[in-house]
């Protein structure tokens, strides 16, 4: 999907048209269209395109054969991890190969979704809103000892609903984020206008 000005308008006509008669239609349509874009843009950045895949495989061979420099080590054990989790591997760039020593998968930092999420999981009234819509998940999690704070608990449900390990996911993965705008952000922000 090629995204431009055009696109935008008519996305964000449409969804405002098909959406006249909710509260707060506008601000709706200009999310959709936001979160078009940016699911976009995210998409696009972790593409890695086809001439640099092609030549990921041959780079690793040659820094395995002792022809790399330790930058190119490093360099190949980044790209084939991401490549890797690309197809579905575990993305681990770590290990030693001809001498010389590979580093391990860099951790993932948060951005902005991983932020969010940490401020409503440390928020009573968001921990009331999780606990009422999934009851069963938020019970598997509060053992009802008080051992377990809240905020952990509303973070496990959230990881188990979202089906990531970390935060840190919600912004580096396209499904993950899309899972959490889904089922957390847009029907908490609804509870939050109080509307249904």
């Amino acid at each position: 999907m090629t995204l431009d000005l055009n696109t935008v308008r008519a996305d964000f006509a449409a969804f405002l048209a098909g959406n006249a008669s909710r509260r707060h239609s506008l601000d709706a349509a200009l999310m959709h269209v936001v979160e078009a874009a940016y699911q976009k843009g995210l998409n696009d950045a972790l593409q890695v395109p086809a001439v640099l895949r092609d030549a990921i495989p041959n780079l690793v061979t040659g820094v395995a054969a002792g022809n790399g420099s330790a930058l190119g080590v490093e360099l190949a054990a980044v790209a084939a991890a991401g490549i890797s989790e690309d197809a579905g591997g575990a993305g681990q760039g770590g290990g030693t190969e001809g001498g010389n020593t590979a580093p391990a998968s860099h951790p993932m930092k948060g951005g902005a979704l991983a932020a969010l999420a940490g401020r409503w999981c440390n928020d009573s009234g968001f921990q009331t809103w999780l606990s009422d819509k999934w009851p069963e998940v938020w019970a598997r999690h509060d053992p009802h000892t008080g051992d377990v704070p809240n905020n952990e608990v509303a973070g496990k449900v959230l990881r188990e609903l979202l089906a990531v390990k970390t935060r840190a996911e919600l912004d580096h993965n396209a499904d993950a984020g899309g899972r959490f705008n889904h089922l957390i952000r847009w029907p908490y922000a609804e509870h939050l206008r109080g509307t249904p």
